[in-house]
Formats: structure tokens, sequence, C-alpha cells
């Protein structure tokens, strides 16, 4: 078992803020986390968030100056 100070795996029950929040974990032989547990999203959430989030970078995207060529 391996303790994990930080990880990326945001989609997986035992994340927060880039650390795992168990003890430790089991890792196969390619490094991958066996303690891993997924959240699932549903489509409409998911579709729903897209939306959001493709309608704020848009947005942010109309606020920055751009150079003439």
């Amino acid at each position: 078992m391996t303790k994990i100070e930080y990880c990326e795996h945001d989609f997986c029950l035992y994340w927060r803020d880039n650390v795992c929040l168990l003890d430790s974990i089991e890792l196969n032989n390619m490094g991958i986390c066996m303690s891993c547990i997924v959240v699932t999203v549903n489509e409409n959430t998911l579709a729903k968030l897209r939306r959001q989030q493709l309608a704020a970078l848009e947005a942010r995207d109309q606020q920055i100056p751009t150079e003439k060529l």
C-alpha cells in the first residue's frame, strides 16, 4: 500500500483539492490506482455543466482585447 499526497484524478470519490483522502492506496503494475472509485455524473447534469462552462469561456474570450494584425 502507498500513501499518496497528490492526486489529479478529480472524478475519484476519494479526491479533494488534489489530495487523496485515503490513508493508503494500491497501485497496479502500470501505476494506476486500484482504490479509485469514479463518481458517476448523469448525462443531463454533465450537459448542463458543459453549457455553463462554455458560456463562461466565451464571455471571457469576448472581454480579452485582441491585437490587430
